[in-house]
């Protein structure tokens, strides 16, 4: 067998057997590991792929630093057995590296075997002088952020579209309706609203980000993106892409952006609700990360019948 889809194998059964048990639940344990592979691959080419490190050396250079280095490497790690890892940049910012761990064939099972792990790889990549570990974990994980520096970044949230539709209306979903976009000013109702948002409660930079034209017209013609209307009265923009996020794919939320004038008054769920609605595929998954700390949005969400599957726990490397 060659060793990369060897490598694949192992890693992939081991992360489906990680998974929470929701997930499983809604996935299924042969499906999650199929996906799981699937969304492996590009990391697992990257063990030996010279064209792809040079791109990459390229695009995010680091002085001093040979291409070779930035290939994804396979190490044996305290507490993870084998492991995939590689180097990455937080938005691409050569100032804020860390490295990613992308499998493993176990968990951490106390924070002394994750910090362990993580001082290893700091010295692994020391060239590149990592800031922090990013690794994913189950929603059933008995490991928390409970040291200085750890902190969750990203929760992702599952729930199947005809569950969703069948759930209870959300108050206010009555007054909500979602339409195709009809004329050529969507982008820029959705730019100001953004752009709104931003300034008056500029944590949110930190949460989202404005999604181009471009992308979003390519959802247009997907027919997965809609504009929000309460009483008449535009209120927003929801969008959705076929794609994939560790090892979950169905319908991953790109944007959902409510107006100032539709914000704080509990229309996030409803909004949700209603897109599950609009979607073609009942049988499929509506998924996405959203920011730990917006606390509202994750509310929505839950409130809908979406579930926190896990997440993405950062541990800074020490220096």
């Amino acid at each position: 067998m060659d060793p990369a889809q060897s490598v694949m194998d192992v890693l992939a059964s081991a992360r489906a057997d990680q998974a929470s048990p929701e997930l499983v639940a809604m996935v299924g344990r042969a499906g999650l590991e199929a996906n799981l592979m699937a969304h492996m691959a590009v990391d697992v080419a990257r063990l030996d792929d010279q064209d792809m490190a040079e791109r990459f050396a390229f695009h995010c250079p680091v002085p001093g630093v040979h291409a070779d280095e930035y290939k994804t490497r396979l190490l044996e790690l305290p507490g993870n057995g084998r492991s995939l890892v590689g180097i990455r940049f937080r938005g691409l910012d050569l100032a804020r590296p860390f490295v990613a761990v992308v499998a493993s064939e176990a968990l951490p099972g106390d924070q002394d075997e994750l910090v362990a792990a993580v001082a290893e790889l700091g010295r692994e990549f020391d060239r590149f002088a990592p800031t922090h570990v990013r690794v994913f974990l189950p929603s059933h994980t008995v490991l928390r952020p409970d040291r200085p520096g750890q902190f969750w970044e990203k929760r992702l949230l599952v729930g199947r579209v005809r569950d969703l539709r069948a759930g209870p209306m959300p108050v206010g979903a009555e007054r909500l309706a979602l339409s195709e976009p009809s004329d050529d000013g969507w982008y820029a109702r959705y730019e100001n609203a953004f752009e709104r948002l931003v300034a008056r409660s500029p944590e949110y930079d930190e949460y989202t980000r404005l999604e181009s034209h471009e992308d979003l017209a390519e959802l247009i013609e997907a027919g997965t993106l809609f504009e929000a209307w309460i009483d008449g009265e535009w209120a927003g923009l929801v969008a959705v892409a076929r794609d994939g996020v560790e090892g979950v794919d169905g319908y991953v939320m790109i944007e959902i952006l409510l107006a100032d004038h539709a914000r704080g008054r509990g229309f996030g769920a409803g909004l949700q609700w209603r897109l599950a609605e609009r979607l073609g595929d009942a049988d499929q998954l509506l998924l996405g990360t959203i920011d730990a700390r917006n606390l509202p949005a994750i509310g929505a969400a839950t409130s809908v019948g979406r579930v926190d599957v896990g997440g993405y726990l950062w541990v800074p490397v020490a220096r």
